[in-house]
């Protein structure tokens, strides 16, 4: 009798495979798997509430966070602000350059006006009183009738030092001033006249 090596093959074909005892199902009831039957006269079941309204809350929502956020109870949105990463280079804000301010005008100082030392009007002859001039004077006439006219100037003691006018003819004229000092002025005329002693600056 040959002897048959563990690893060979069943002469009788595979190893059968144990056989897995079934469970008993009880009298009356559906097989595993069927789907319950529905009862007669019961509600069919309600859908979920997710599926029934989920509309409303999330218009009621999206209406809160619009309101919030667009200042709806009168308070305004908070601004956004700006970051500016560590270590990035952050432009300067241009500067306006102050306006250059114009130096004040000087005023320049205002002219000297002539200043009349002597004013005097008259007729045939007279003698005026003394005045005191600098290096810059003058005497201005003026012959109003026609007929002999004439002005000499003297010095504080009475000597002549110049004659001013000496014309017959109707008009008027400016004698320029000698040296400075103190003089008076002798007119003698036939007519009507008028002289002026002028410091000029």
């Amino acid at each position: 009798m040959t002897q048959q090596h563990p690893d060979d093959p069943s002469p009788w074909g595979p190893p059968q495979q144990p056989i897995q005892p079934q469970p008993q199902q009880a009298w009356g009831q559906p097989p595993p798997g069927t789907p319950p039957r529905p009862v007669a006269g019961a509600k069919p079941p309600k859908p979920p509430v997710y599926r029934r309204g989920w509309l409303l809350p999330v218009a009621f929502f999206v209406g809160v966070l619009v309101g919030h956020g667009g200042g709806g109870d009168g308070t305004p949105a908070p601004a956004p602000t700006t970051t500016v990463a560590e270590g990035a280079a952050v432009s300067p804000t241009p500067t306006r350059a102050p306006a250059a301010t114009k130096p004040a005008a000087t005023a320049a100082p205002a002219a000297a006006k002539p200043r009349v030392l002597l004013n005097v009007t008259g007729s045939g002859i007279k003698r005026t009183r003394t005045f005191t001039v600098d290096s810059s004077w003058e005497v201005r006439w003026t012959n109003q009738t026609s007929g002999y006219f004439g002005i000499y100037v003297e010095d504080a003691s009475g000597s002549p030092v110049g004659v001013a006018a000496n014309t017959t003819d109707r008009g008027h004229d400016v004698w320029p001033g000698v040296q400075p000092g103190t003089y008076c002025l002798e007119i003698n005329a036939t007519g009507r006249w008028a002289v002026q002693v002028v410091d000029t600056p």
